[in-house]
């Protein structure tokens, strides 16, 4: 039983206590009209206040209902976040993975799949990577750097290999964008988990 339900029982079985106390004082005249319309006058009113609080009860009710939806469909979406980061974790793997074995267009495809996906985070999730801030300022970026490495990696041949000093550096900006990413998957995992 809820409070208002037990402080509105306690309040009407006083008020009955009070109506039949006072029920000599009230009612001048013993008659079965006075004694029904007394009667009827005190279950009236004590019905009166119950639906209203009723009404108080219920919207108590609905609010904290509100308030456990609300909770819950953040949870679903910190989750969410918490999941996708880890879809961009497993594609840069993917990429790597794809890099070294010089399948080139493997690795782009992944990596161009990774690049929508941390766009996706940050228009769903208000996720700024660096890389968005410096594509907004209109220069390439990391990620843009990397695409275009991958993307003339593609026309490598055996005769002219991707250069040491270039896959150098793709491994290093890779690893550094991992690093940001479980970084940014630790902070918001810890937020997550409270």
């Amino acid at each position: 039983m809820s409070k208002i339900r037990a402080l509105y029982t306690v309040v009407s079985v006083l008020g009955l206590v009070l109506a039949f106390i006072y029920y000599p004082k009230i009612v001048a005249e013993n008659t079965a009209f006075n004694t029904f319309s007394y009667v009827g006058g005190v279950a009236t009113f004590i019905g009166l206040f119950i639906a209203i609080a009723e009404i108080f009860n219920e919207l108590w009710r609905a609010r904290s209902i509100q308030e456990e939806a609300v909770r819950l469909l953040e949870r679903v979406k910190n989750i969410d976040h918490v999941a996708a980061i880890s879809h961009c974790l497993s594609t840069l793997d993917e990429v790597v993975v794809c890099f070294e074995r010089e399948d080139y267009h493997g690795a782009l495809k992944s990596f161009r799949y990774f690049r929508r996906m941390v766009i996706s985070l940050y228009k769903r999730f208000g996720v700024q990577p660096d890389d968005v801030r410096v594509a907004a300022s209109k220069k390439m970026g990391v990620l843009g750097e990397l695409e275009a490495l991958l993307s003339s990696a593609t026309h490598t041949t055996e005769k002219a290999p991707l250069g040491n000093a270039q896959r150098i550096l793709f491994r290093r900006d890779m690893l550094q964008i991992k690093h940001q990413i479980e970084t940014h998957m630790h902070v918001e995992g810890e937020k997550y988990a409270a």
